[in-house]
């Protein structure tokens, strides 16, 4: 499985600005090609039309060096001081981020926000997604507080929390604008476990109530629970995603990846408190949304430790089991089957029962949820 930053769909607010945000959190940008000499156009520009072929056909290496050309080239053509220039540092630095390339990512996005604060000015509205972009890279890599780096002293608090009052100036605190920009900050926050996030995330909540507007109540609800969860308020995540999906059944909120982020959210708490029965029933539920829209799984939604054996079954100081399973259609384990071990007997029976005990969404393609092959699972007995 591929390594990025992976987050539910819905949970990023589309911004309305020149840039949106895609299922990966690559950034796309809509109006790259702004009227600038034809010169210039022949240089950058063919750099990036072709690093947009490259991440249509999933080759991020490659795209990234060309987004690096066309950044380099059009800050030498251009300046820093110019919009083109912004956006393609903007670019680049996402792409760094994505490829887990932690110190170069933070040196970029430092000048994007130099670039946009040139243009703009230092309390522009179109700093924002600069801000919460590079803020989040920073939480992604906590060692970039520790690199030495030319002027990289904003620690990634300041950076959201100067996202919030340039919102606050810019759109002000009772504005649709701003509520959207509180909900990505708290986002920023609970992708890390940052409890600072639920402050946020509360205060977007209540303002989009104020503003009667449900779906993005329910949906900054639900990021309350999500957060509550990882940060082990299990008590807390229930009562949350329970309200979420009040908010969405009452209101009729058309927004079947929410729905479907929050039933899955509340199945994991529930497995977590050792409801399972009442686990099974959200994921049942879960199952219907995910038909209804198509393609989703396989997804883990709880897992048990093995057993640890009596201590007169150990050989080794610490003994290890692979164990090799299929998903059936109704999101359970089925056909364990043992992948090798490190010899006893008894370790390699305590990971089969608790492989068992897994809980899953299943599959689903074109609305039919299916058997999916090919997962597995190492478990390690230390002493």
């Amino acid at each position: 499985m591929q390594s990025e930053r992976r987050f539910h769909f819905h949970a990023y607010a589309r911004w309305r600005t020149a840039v949106t945000w895609t299922t990966n959190t690559t950034l796309v940008f809509l109006a790259v090609l702004l009227a600038t000499p034809v010169a210039a156009a022949e240089s950058y520009q063919t750099a990036y039309r072709r690093y947009q072929e490259l991440v249509a056909q999933g080759d991020w290496q490659t795209a990234s060096e060309y987004s690096h050309r066309a950044y380099e080239m059009a800050r030498e053509e251009l300046g820093e001081d110019n919009l083109t220039t912004a956006r393609l540092a903007h670019n680049f630095a996402l792409n760094l981020s994505r490829l887990n390339q932690a110190s170069g990512a933070k040196h970029i996005f430092k000048q994007a926000l130099r670039s946009y604060e040139l243009v703009f000015g230092e309390s522009s509205v179109e700093l924002i997604p600069v801000l919460l972009d590079y803020a989040d890279t920073r939480m992604d890599f906590p060692l970039l507080k520790n690199l030495s780096l030319p002027d990289s002293k904003e620690d990634s608090g300041e950076l959201v929390e100067r996202a919030i009052r340039i919102s606050e100036q810019g759109y002000g605190r009772s504005s649709a604008e701003h509520a959207q920009v509180l909900m990505q900050a708290g986002f920023v926050y609970a992708r890390y476990r940052n409890k600072q996030g639920l402050s946020v995330l509360k205060a977007s909540q209540k303002l989009y109530e104020k503003l009667e507007m449900p779906q993005e109540q329910a949906n900054a609800t639900y990021a309350i629970g999500m957060l509550q969860r990882k940060l082990g308020n299990t008590g807390q995540a229930n009562k949350a995603l329970k309200t979420a999906l009040d908010i969405i059944e009452r209101e009729s909120v058309d927004d079947l990846g929410l729905k479907l982020s929050t039933r899955l959210e509340l199945a994991r708490v529930l497995f977590e408190r050792d409801k399972i029965d009442e686990a099974k029933d959200q994921r049942d539920r879960a199952i219907g949304v995910a038909v209804a829209l198509g393609d989703a799984g396989p997804e883990l939604l709880g897992s048990v430790a093995a057993e640890r054996p009596r201590k007169s079954a150990w050989v080794n100081k610490y003994e290890w089991v692979s164990v090799e399973y299929v998903v059936d259609a109704s999101g359970n384990v089925a056909l364990p089957q043992l992948i090798n071990s490190s010899g006893p007997e008894v370790f390699e029976e305590a990971a089969i029962q608790a492989v068992k005990q897994f809980l899953f969404l299943p599959k689903v393609v074109d609305g039919k949820p299916v058997l999916s092959r090919g997962h597995a699972k190492k478990f390690l007995f230390y002493r």
